[in-house]
């Protein structure tokens, strides 16, 4: 459940919820599920409801639910719950509560919930409990990478200081740093983000499946400000192409925004050559004529 939908249950859910909990057969066993394969712990779960949480873990004879309070209470940063939970010893189903657990729905860990919410104390919790730090959800993205796409530098430093490699490849062909350049926003904190993994060792050139590099991410999403910090890199390459050997400013010929006006300007003061060809011999401003062409006759067809 996101973390939305937990943090607007009706109060008189809440309330009921909280009274159960504070029955002595719920804190004798916790383990009467719903339709939805919940406890009312579950759905006890919310901001300022970790004193109630944690009366009933410490008497429970059996925890069924224990897996997902543990993922919904990383999600929302109770960190006292998370690490009552890690430290569980009723069972779970039989079984002891593993830190890498996976949701069922998306197998992202606590791990991934922490990061991606943006909660550096659980995280650094979880990864002192010996989580996988580089577990992979169905999408392929790592903790890392939801952290870089939130921008959330702190946490990622975190995540360096434990071994992660922010140069592997998301699902094979997605480059980590192109999260904080495409996915984010254009703020300071992506900026940061992006700053810090080209001090560990990122290279700024290197492309993704798309044979798109950073840079090129960063320009067709309109990312004034970390096209700067890019730029600012000693070894960015300013005319590097992707595929049809387009550079960054034929990238930008599709667009008609002001703030494209002002990424061109700043990557030819960078040195991007303005009179560069792609694989057709079209140049930059070629594109831009044939893309305003089209989209006049479309307005006129209309």
């Amino acid at each position: 459940m996101p973390a939305a939908e937990v943090a607007t249950h009706d109060g008189l859910r809440s309330r009921k919820h909280r009274s159960y909990l504070a029955t002595p057969g719920c804190r004798r066993q916790c383990n009467t599920k719903d339709s939805k394969n919940h406890t009312a712990l579950f759905y006890a779960i919310r901001p300022g409801s970790e004193l109630d949480i944690l009366g009933c873990m410490e008497t429970a004879e059996a925890f069924t639910d224990a897996s997902d309070v543990f993922l919904l209470a990383a999600e929302l940063g109770l960190y006292r719950v998370v690490s009552s939970c890690v430290g569980f010893r009723a069972p779970v189903d039989g079984m002891p509560l593993l830190v890498d657990y996976e949701d069922s729905k998306d197998r992202s860990t606590a791990l991934h919930k922490s990061c991606a919410n943006g909660h550096r104390q659980t995280a650094d919790l979880l990864l002192k409990s010996r989580a996988i730090v580089d577990a992979r959800n169905e999408d392929e993205e790592t903790a890392l990478a939801l952290a870089a796409e939130a921008g959330k530098s702190e946490i990622i430093n975190s995540l360096l200081a434990y071994g992660v490699d922010p140069r592997l490849l998301i699902g094979g062909q997605t480059i980590v740093i192109k999260m904080a350049c495409s996915s984010g926003e254009d703020s300071l904190k992506h900026v940061e983000v992006v700053t810090m993994l080209l001090g560990v060792g990122v290279d700024v050139n290197a492309v993704d499946g798309s044979r798109h590099p950073a840079l090129i991410w960063a320009v067709i999403k309109g990312k004034l400000e970390i096209t700067r910090a890019l730029m600012r890199e000693p070894n960015a390459d300013s005319n590097i192409t992707s595929s049809f050997r387009w550079n960054t400013l034929h990238h930008l010929a599709q667009y008609r925004e002001k703030i494209s006006r002002m990424i061109a300007e700043l990557l030819i003061t960078a040195g991007t050559d303005p009179m560069g060809l792609d694989v057709d011999d079209w140049l930059p401003h070629y594109l831009a004529a044939y893309i305003g062409i089209k989209t006049s006759a479309a307005h006129e067809g209309n």
